[in-house]
C-alpha cells in the first residue's frame, strides 16, 4: 500500500479515535468503568483512552538512545515548502475539462490528472474529494485497459487511506478485499509474485483487529496468523530460507500465534467452519495440507523452529543464529515452559561466549532484560506504535512514567517502584501501568550461561489519553 506521510497520521488518527486502549503485544484491553461516548463531546474516562507506546530501558540514568522513537516527525503537519494552494486543484480542474472536451469522458488521460489531484485532495484532508477523484481514475482506467488490468490498482490504494481517514472501515474493508482478489484472479496463489499481497492482507486482518471492527474478531486473527505462514511458504518455496523475508514472515507468523493463543475465547467464537473452508483456497506451501491454525503455541513453536532449522551448518556458530535460538527461547518462557526456556538461553549463551571476541560484541543480548513477546515488530507497529502515535495526535494528556523493578530468573516482574513523582501524574495512569508490567514477562539475565535474578532494572513508559 501507498503510504504517504499525511495518509500514515490520517490512519493513526482514525485507529486512535476508533479503537479502545490496548497495551503492549497481545495484552487485553482495559475494562471501560465509566465514560461517554467521544463523539458525544464530553470527556471519556481515562480507561477509555489510555494508551502507552513500546517501554524504552532507562541506562545511566537516560532514556537508551538507540531505542528512542521520535514521534514528532510522523506527525508533523507539512509546512510552507509543502502546502498546497487552491490554485492548483483549479489548473487540475481546468485541464480535465480540455482533455473531456477532445477526448470525452473515458479518456485514458484523464487518469493521471485525476490522481494528481486525488492527491492534493489528500494532503489538504479533504478526503471524500479524494476518494471521488482516485475513483474515477480507477473507472476510466479499467474501462480503456480491461476490468482485469492492474493499472487501477494505486488508485484503489489510495482510496483505501482516504476511506480510513474518514473512519469508513467498511468501504475500506471492501477495497482492501478488491484489492487482494483482483491480484489473486491474475496470478493465482501458487505464485510468487503474491507474497506481498499475502503479508498486506495479513496486515490488515490485525489492523481490523486492533480497531475491533466487524464481527467474528478471532476469525481475523487466525486469518492473518494463515497468511503470514503462507507468505513464508511462498518464499521459502521460490527464493529459499536464506531470503530475509522468510525469517521475517516467520516472526510475524509467530507473533499472530501469540495472539491467537492469547484471545482464545475470541477464537472459539469464530465460525472455524467458514475459515477453515477460506483456508482451503490458499497454498500452504512444502506441507501441502491446512494445519490446525488456532493452536497458537503450536504455530508458533513451528515458526521459530523453522527459522532455527533454515541456518545451514556453516552459519550456525554466528550470532544470527544465537539470536534465533534465543527468539525459540523467549517462546518456552512466555508459556511457561521453563525447563526448555532455561536450556535454549544457555544454548544461545554458550554460542555467543564461544565466539572470538569481536564476534563476540553481541554479549549484551544477555546483560539487560527484554519485555516479551517480541517476536514481530510488523505486529507490535500494528497494535502498540499507531495506537500510541494516533492518541498523542489528539491526547487531552500525555508524558511517561519512570519505573523500577526487579525481574526473576524466570522473567516474572517484583519488586516494582515507580520513579516519576507520582502527584505529577493521573493516578488512574500510574494504577494501569502498574498492571500493565506486572503482566509482562522480561527475557532475564543471564551470567555464564544461567538465568539469574536482575535489580533495579529501569524503564520509561510513554502513555498518552
Amino acid at each position: 500500500m501507498i503510504h504517504a506521510l499525511p495518509m500514515m497520521r490520517q490512519l493513526q488518527l482514525a485507529l486512535a479515535l476508533l479503537c479502545l486502549a490496548t497495551g503492549a503485544l497481545g495484552q487485553d484491553t482495559l475494562q471501560v468503568d465509566e465514560g461517554i461516548d467521544e463523539s458525544s463531546g464530553e470527556e471519556l474516562s481515562v480507561y477509555d483512552t489510555l494508551v502507552f507506546d513500546s517501554p524504552r530501558e532507562i541506562i545511566s540514568g537516560r532514556e537508551n538512545e538507540s531505542l528512542r522513537k521520535e514521534v514528532s516527525t510522523n506527525l508533523s503537519i507539512r509546512d510552507g515548502s509543502d502546502r498546497v494552494e487552491a490554485t492548483d486543484i483549479l489548473r487540475f480542474q481546468d485541464t480535465i475539462s480540455d482533455i473531456e472536451s477532445t477526448g470525452g469522458a473515458w479518456d485514458i488521460n484523464l487518469t493521471e490528472n485525476l490522481s494528481s489531484m486525488g492527491e492534493i485532495y489528500q494532503q489538504r484532508g479533504m478526503h471524500q474529494e479524494a476518494v471521488d477523484s482516485y475513483g474515477r481514475a480507477m473507472h476510466i482506467s479499467r474501462v480503456n485497459l480491461g476490468l482485469t488490468s492492474q493499472e487501477h490498482l494505486p488508485f484503489v490504494e489510495r482510496m483505501v487511506d482516504s476511506y480510513l481517514a474518514l473512519g469508513d472501515w467498511d468501504s475500506a474493508d471492501r477495497y482492501h478485499d478488491y484489492l487482494f482478489n483482483a491480484l489473486r484472479q491474475e496470478y493465482g496463489l501458487n505464485d510468487p509474485r503474491m507474497v506481498p499481497a499475502l503479508r498486506k492482507r495479513a496486515s490488515w486482518e490485525l489492523s481490523l483487529f486492533n480497531a475491533r471492527w466487524g464481527e467474528e474478531l478471532g476469525a481475523k486473527l487466525l486469518n492473518a496468523l494463515f497468511l503470514y505462514r503462507t507468505a513464508s511458504n511462498l518464499v521459502n518455496r521460490y527464493y529459499g530460507p536464506d531470503d530475509q523475508r522468510f525469517s521475517n514472515y516467520l516472526r510475524d507468523t509467530a507473533g499472530a500465534a501469540y495472539l491467537v493463543s492469547r484471545y482464545q475465547a475470541l477464537i472459539k467464537e469464530a465460525a472455524t467452519g467458514q475459515y477453515r473452508r477460506v483456508q482451503e483456497s490458499f497454498v500452504d506451501g512444502s506441507r501441502g495440507l491446512v494445519g490446525n491454525y488456532d493452536d497458537g503455541y503450536r504455530q508458533g513453536l513451528e515458526a521459530l523452529q523453522l527459522i532455527v532449522a533454515s541456518f545451514p551448518e556453516e552459519r550456525r556458530t554466528t550470532v544470527d543464529y544465537a539470536e534465533a535460538l534465543l527468539l525459540e527461547a523467549d517462546w518456552y518462557l512466555v508459556f511457561d515452559r521453563r525447563r526448555a526456556a532455561e536450556a535454549k538461553y544457555s544454548e544461545a549463551y554458550d554460542l555467543i561466549a564461544s565466539l572470538p571476541v569481536e564476534e563476540g560484541s553481541n554479549r549484551s543480548l544477555f546483560s539487560s532484560v527484554l519485555p516479551l513477546p517480541a517476536f514481530s515488530e510488523e505486529i507490535e507497529s500494528i497494535l502498540t506504535t499507531s495506537n500510541y502515535e494516533g492518541r498523542v495526535a489528539i491526547a487531552r494528556d500525555s508524558g511517561y512514567v519512570d519505573v523500577q523493578f526487579a525481574v526473576t530468573r524466570f522473567g516474572e516482574v517484583t519488586d516494582l517502584e515507580v520513579l516519576t513523582d507520582e502527584n505529577q501524574v493521573d493516578s488512574r495512569v500510574v494504577s494501569s501501568l502498574r498492571r500493565r508490567i506486572r503482566g509482562t514477562m522480561f527475557r532475564p539475565v543471564i551470567v555464564d550461561g544461567e538465568l539469574v535474578r536482575s535489580e533495579n532494572n529501569r524503564f520509561r513508559y510513554y502513555y498518552a489519553y
